[in-house]
């Protein structure tokens, strides 16, 4: 080993300072090596263009897997909106139809019987109209039988 302590008489003082200095030497050399080949891979990623453009289409690769997988759910949910949706509006449609018929149905009928009941209405007001007559006729009538009564009324009371 290269480092062998080694004792004089007159250079002890020389020997433990070289000793340190030989240490010190080591352990900046160690520390400098490990920073060093740090540095060279970080250089090395850093300088070599190849490496960029493969990191980068690789993050892009990852960027669009995700994107792909949020559009596909996207769809499936669209996919399945489309189907109980359409459901939904055939349901809604046939239901519409078989409304229009009857309603086409119930118009008809209540034309019918806003005939009826037009008919039926003047024969109401003619017939009232008979019966204002008789009323007036009858209340004429009337006038003069008690007018003619008072007459033999008074007649009777003065004799």
């Amino acid at each position: 080993f290269w480092l062998k302590v080694q004792t004089f008489p007159k250079r002890s003082f020389n020997i433990v300072s070289d000793t340190m200095v030989a240490g010190r030497v080591l352990v900046s050399l160690v520390v400098g090596l490990t920073i060093s080949s740090h540095e060279a891979i970080q250089v090395r990623t850093a300088v070599n263009p190849i490496r960029r453009v493969v990191n980068l289409l690789q993050e892009m690769a990852k960027k669009v897997t995700e994107e792909g997988d949020a559009e596909k759910g996207l769809y499936e949910r669209f996919e399945c909106y489309c189907k109980t949706s359409g459901e939904d509006l055939k349901k809604n449609i046939e239901e519409g139809s078989s409304s229009m018929t009857e309603t086409g149905t119930n118009i008809e009928a209540s034309q019918g019987t806003i005939v009826q009941l037009k008919s039926e209405l003047a024969q109401a007001q003619q017939s009232r109209t008979e019966a204002k007559a008789a009323a007036a006729t009858a209340l004429a009538l009337d006038k003069k039988a008690r007018a003619a009564f008072e007459g033999q009324s008074s007649d009777l009371l003065a004799n």
